[in-house]
């Protein structure tokens, strides 16, 4: 299936699969046809799919809140300005500016607002995982585009 479609193709054929855990929770909302298969034959009660579910909800936010948005601000803290002022292009300065301007987006809170993590974390904090789990996809779309960028910048210091 991987190999012989591609991604639109999948999503088109079989559906779009949930990006974050919260978007795969959902589904007992959405779909509360596909819980009676869990339950029949007394397999699984309201209880147990409770308890799972709150299980699943923990361990996502656990997880986010204490090694994804950790590490994510370590990466950052890495991006570090390279070229020396005596010897670099206007090429270096204008992607460092770039560089620097995302990295305050992502992990600097400033008097204009809250940084992308400190958002998904008082989401999570609050208990509000509708955002935390929209805010999670966009620090990975921001993370990855900073590291891409730094990756870029890297290769022209000399």
């Amino acid at each position: 299936m991987f190999t012989d479609f591609t991604q639109e193709e999948r999503d088109e054929r079989f559906g779009v699969p949930p990006a974050t855990c919260w978007e795969n929770i959902q589904a007992f909302d959405r779909y509360p046809e596909k819980l009676a298969v869990f339950k029949a034959g007394d397999v699984m009660t309201d209880l147990s799919l409770g308890s799972y579910r709150e299980q699943v909800i923990s361990q996502w936010k656990t997880e986010l809140h204490d090694r994804i948005i950790p590490e994510n601000m370590a990466l950052i803290r890495g991006c570090k300005k390279l070229h020396d002022q005596t010897v670099y292009s206007g090429l270096d300065e204008s992607k460092w500016v770039t560089i620097d301007a995302l990295r305050i987006e992502i992990g600097k809170d400033t008097p204009g607002g809250k940084s992308l993590l400190s958002k998904t974390k008082e989401a999570l904090d609050q208990g509000d995982y509708e955002s935390a789990s929209d805010l999670q996809l966009l620090l990975q779309k921001k993370m990855n585009e900073l590291l891409d960028l730094y990756s870029d910048y890297k290769k022209n210091i000399l």
